[in-house]
C-alpha cells in the first residue's frame, strides 16, 4: 500500500447455526447490530455468545466498525457457506469520520439458494460481520 491511501478494511464473520435441534434468539442493538445470541443446544445447555464492539490496539479506545448480520433459515450446516456467499452484496459504505467513503461486501438478505425452493429449512443462522481498519482489537465471549 502506497502512502496516504486507506488501511484496507477487514470483515471478519462471527456465525452461529442450528441443524434441526436447538434454538437461537438474536439481540439487536440499534436494529442493526448483532450485539448476542442466547440459544440452547443439547450438547452446550443454555448459551449466550457476545459480540463486543472493537477497540484499537491498546484495547481501550472504540475503534470505528460498521456492522452487519444475517438471520436466515438454513437449509442445512453443509450449505451455510452457499447461504453467506449468496447474501453478499457491494452496496455497504465503510465510512468512518474524517476519512474516505469505500464500498465493501456484506451480508444482506437471504432470498434463497438455486434450485432449493419448496426445501424445508433444518435450522437457523445468525452471523455477526465486522468490518474494520487494521489494526484493532474484536472480543467475543462465550457464557
Amino acid at each position: 500500500q502506497g502512502a496516504g491511501s486507506p488501511a484496507p478494511l477487514l470483515s471478519l464473520f462471527f456465525y452461529v447455526a442450528t441443524d434441526g435441534q436447538g434454538t437461537l434468539e438474536p439481540h439487536l442493538e440499534n436494529k442493526s447490530r448483532l450485539a448476542a445470541v442466547t440459544g440452547t443446544s443439547e450438547e452446550l445447555g443454555h448459551f449466550t455468545l457476545t459480540f463486543l464492539r472493537p477497540t484499537a490496539e491498546n484495547g481501550e479506545d472504540p475503534k470505528y466498525a460498521s456492522y452487519n448480520y444475517l438471520d436466515a433459515a438454513s437449509p442445512g450446516l453443509h450449505r451455510l457457506t452457499e447461504v453467506v456467499r449468496s447474501s453478499l452484496s457491494n452496496r455497504f459504505v465503510f465510512a468512518p469520520p474524517g476519512k474516505p467513503r469505500r464500498r465493501f461486501f456484506a451480508v444482506d438478505t437471504f432470498r434463497g439458494l438455486p434450485g432449493a425452493a419448496g426445501e424445508p429449512p433444518r435450522g437457523r443462522l445468525l452471523l455477526h460481520q465486522v468490518t474494520l481498519e487494521p489494526p484493532g482489537t474484536v472480543e467475543v465471549t462465550f457464557e
